[in-house]
């Protein structure tokens, strides 16, 4: 009997520890602000990389070129509906940025589709493999590129101009806009504000569903 207490008084604060735990995880993923939201994506793409140029198993390969894919077309979707408008709102000079970053994400994407079409189980031959190597290098300067941009000219001059309150409804927007975003990149979906916030989401339930179907 007293066994069985004592496991009961084990399981108690267990369960209770994992209670904190969730809570503590959720009350700082609310608490994050917009801006500190994307440079954690900037890092954990990053990461990424890292690891895909460090393994050399096939397998591995497309597992961490399918996790880039989808993260990328996420976090891309999110910053062309709720993250480039900004620079309209609090830059009087921003025009010209604003133009950039949509033409940086443009070349993401249109590179995402190449990979997603292009992959590693399918390339034929030496020259195929060393093509493909080279495409991944060169776009992930391209995408290095951009996020230093947005991490030293964006983002600074963002913080100095916005509210604590609107940089944490930032944030919010951001969450959401990932999680029902699209999975796959789209370079011929709008990437204006306005229509992207209506189609993007639809490519994200779509995107979504043929995920659950083929198991990705």
């Amino acid at each position: 009997m007293k066994s069985l207490i004592r496991l009961n008084n084990k399981a108690n604060k267990l369960s209770t520890l994992r209670i904190i735990s969730t809570r503590s995880f959720h009350s700082s993923f609310i608490q994050q602000d917009g801006l500190t939201t994307l440079e954690n994506d900037h890092n954990k793409v990053r990461d990424l990389f890292s690891q895909l140029k460090q393994t050399n198993t096939l397998q591995q390969k497309e597992q961490l070129m399918e996790e880039i894919i989808k993260s990328l077309s996420r976090h891309t979707s999110a910053e062309e509906r709720y993250l480039y408008p900004l620079i309209n709102d609090y830059f009087d000079d921003g025009k010209l940025l604003y133009d950039k970053n949509l033409q940086d994400e443009q070349i993401n994407k249109e590179m995402l589709q190449f990979f997603e079409s292009h992959r590693w189980g399918k390339l034929k031959t030496s020259l195929d493999s060393d093509i493909y190597d080279r495409e991944v290098n060169k776009f992930f300067q391209h995408l290095d590129e951009h996020m230093r941009g947005e991490e030293e000219i964006l983002f600074p001059r963002l913080r100095d101009k916005m509210s604590k309150a609107d940089l944490d409804s930032l944030g919010k927007s951001l969450d959401t806009a990932k999680m029902m975003g699209p999975t796959h990149p789209h370079p011929n979906a709008p990437n204006t504000p306005g229509m992207a916030k209506m189609t993007h989401p639809l490519s994200g339930m779509m995107d979504q569903a043929m995920d659950k179907v083929t198991g990705r």
